[in-house]
């Protein structure tokens, strides 16, 4: 969906909300799956680092969040934005962020407490 949003000619900005941060480089020995999408898209130059923004981030494994550290994507993670004040500035930047930009929204619904919403395929705590 992003390539085909791109190859019209617009840069877009994509707002991620998941538990997950998607940037596998493989899964089981897949190299494109629901967990890799998006360091694929990165790697193939459909999106870049700063067009994108993560907001729920619970669970990554060690390779993703040190891709999270070093690169240019503001993520905020699910425990941060649990308190007021986090949640307040990330309301702020993610505003900024989309102000004025076209934007692709994905919304994962395990970004979403697994005790409420427990028929997710990957649920995290």
């Amino acid at each position: 969906m992003i390539e085909r949003i791109l190859l019209k000619g617009k840069e877009i900005m994509l707002l991620h909300f998941d538990a997950h941060p998607d940037l596998r480089k493989e899964l089981e020995g897949k190299e494109l799956t629901h967990a890799t999408f998006l360091q694929k898209a990165i790697e193939e130059g459909t999106i870049k680092e700063e067009q994108i923004v993560q907001a729920g981030i619970r669970t990554a494994g060690k390779e993703e969040f040190e891709f999270l550290k070093n690169s240019k994507i503001k993520f905020f993670k699910a425990r941060e934005l649990m308190e007021k004040e986090n949640f307040e500035n990330a309301k702020k930047e993610i505003a900024e962020f989309t102000q004025r930009k076209d934007c692709y929204i994905s919304f994962d619904l395990d970004v979403l407490d697994s005790a409420l919403v427990p028929a997710v395929g990957t649920p995290e705590p």
